[in-house]
């Protein structure tokens, strides 16, 4: 792996590096690219490999100039040009029937090709160099925290690249807007530094905004951009709470917040953040991973205002907390009965700091159940074994853990996936506990229901629950669909 600078020599040598197959990661006005030869389909899939990066997951194609979209794309509309014309180069890229030499491995197999042309220097002068398309996403791992500098590539990616090329920090630090105009109505996919209403000016129509759903493109999973520390969005209102419930239970925390300190707790590690929209997107990944390496508990973000001018930034952070994602399973792992009222008001306030994610009308995570072991929280296990035969190979995964207290553990569970990609049931998460746990009577459980479940479900999985396990169940509870909050309502277990 070499790193240089942008000497037009060095520029020579990153195209020759290309033209032999090889990944230069490159700086653009957005973020570092990792780049190869888009027209070489074996240099495209060690994208894939450096990265980790599904191979269903389509490129964008960085090009020289605006009339090179005509070796990439067919049946280009009037409105491609216009918008070409007015933001290239720049922070946009759009989304196009594909050619017909385009290879498969860059579109994900679709019918259409993501192209952009870059407002950097280094960047124009590297796709005039090698005179083709070059295939970039962000040069980072899948999914996590995209790169703004040289030394972030470096960091993550190292020897699976060829050539850096050293360009300073990015400009605008966000990934680019991302228009449809491969159909009959034009369609925003990925907010970025080109909003709707310039987007509006050239276009006379509005694009419609696609959280989820269309073509599939870069940046839109439910969760990206993610640090390995998670993270949760909180409102203005409820951060200093949040913090003292936190570092109160002896956790250090990591604050990204436009406000100072106002804590003057040594546990709690806190980044004042840009006011300005523009200058806090060109700073957000960097500060990320600054919080990422603090070795916190937690990343708690103060959620901007809700403005237009925020939406980059809204989409950016609610991806890197998971908040499109679908709910997962969880369930809680509590030390003895004792300690079950402490337990349900700790996770109760967890869940209710969750809820300041995207969704709003239901909890981030689905709460199974609680189960009361003081074995299991002290030595929690990496997976729980299936209940049945047919699901013998199919164990219980715990992919993650946290606690608050050495009361209680929350684990998030996930059955290994096969052709039905079944997900885990309470009666799987009971019998896994039961065939783990020692001893005759080692350990029981309450199941807890979410408060918008119809009364003849909840008495429908309780009989079946007290049917195979009579004598594993101590009451149950209800989760609030709302708030997430576990309170001590019964479902009937007589």
């Amino acid at each position: 792996m070499a790193l240089s600078g942008s000497a037009p020599r060095e520029l020579a040598r990153a195209a020759g590096v290309l033209r032999s197959g090889g990944l230069v990661a490159f700086p653009t006005e957005t973020v570092y690219g990792l780049g190869a030869d888009a027209a070489n389909e074996k240099a495209v899939a060690r994208i894939f490999a450096a990265k980790g990066r599904p191979a269903d997951h389509p490129l964008i194609v960085h090009l020289a100039q605006p009339e090179d979209v005509a070796l990439w794309a067919r049946d280009v509309p009037a409105s491609a040009w216009r918008v070409a014309e007015r933001f290239w180069p720049g922070p946009l890229t759009l989304i196009l029937k594909r050619a017909a030499g385009v290879l498969d491995v860059v579109t994900g197999g679709q019918d259409t090709v993501g192209l952009r042309v870059p407002d950097h220097p280094i960047a124009l002068g590297l796709l005039q160099v090698f005179g083709g398309g070059i295939a970039a996403p962000s040069a980072n791992r899948f999914g996590r925290v995209s790169p703004t500098s040289a030394a972030h590539v470096l960091s993550e990616l190292g020897d699976s690249v060829d050539w850096i090329i050293d360009g300073g920090a990015c400009a605008v630090g966000l990934e680019s807007t991302i228009l449809d105009l491969s159909g009959k109505h034009p369609r925003l996919l990925r907010p970025g530094a080109v909003t709707p209403e310039m987007l509006n000016e050239t276009l006379g129509e509005l694009p419609t905004w696609l959280a989820i759903g269309g073509p599939r493109t870069p940046g839109r999973l439910p969760s990206h951009y993610a640090p390995e520390t998670p993270l949760y969005l909180v409102e203005t209102d409820a951060l200093e709470s949040t913090v003292r419930m936190i570092v109160g239970q002896e956790q250090s925390v990591a604050v990204l917040s436009v406000q100072p300190n106002g804590t003057g707790d040594a546990r709690c590690r806190w980044a004042v953040m840009p006011a300005d929209p523009m200058e806090y997107g060109r700073v957000l990944y960097a500060r990320l991973r600054e919080a990422d390496n603090w070795g916190c508990r937690a990343i708690l973000v103060e959620m901007p205002r809700a403005d237009e001018d925020w939406d980059a930034v809204h989409d950016r952070l609610r991806r890197a907390a998971g908040a499109y994602a679908d709910r997962r399973p969880v369930a809680a792992l509590v030390r003895s009965r004792e300690d079950l009222p402490r337990a349900c008001r700790d996770l109760s306030d967890l869940f209710a700091l969750q809820m300041h994610q995207q969704c709003r009308t239901s909890p981030p995570e689905d709460l199974l159940g609680i189960w009361v072991d003081e074995q299991a929280v002290v030595q929690t296990p990496s997976f729980l074994p299936a209940h049945d035969q047919s699901s013998a190979d199919r164990p219980i995964d715990i992919r993650y853990t946290a606690g608050l207290s050495g009361i209680w553990t929350l684990c998030w569970l996930e059955m290994e996936s096969d052709s039905r990609n079944r997900a885990v049931t309470r009666l799987d998460l009971l019998a896994g506990l039961v065939r783990h746990s020692e001893g005759p009577l080692h350990g029981r459980f309450l199941p807890v229901f979410p408060s918008d479940t119809p009364p003849s479900e909840m008495e429908s999985q309780m009989r079946s629950l007290q049917d195979r396990y009579p004598r594993r169940l101590i009451g149950s509870l209800i989760q609030d669909s709302a708030s997430g909050r576990v309170t001590w309502q019964e479902v009937g277990t007589e």
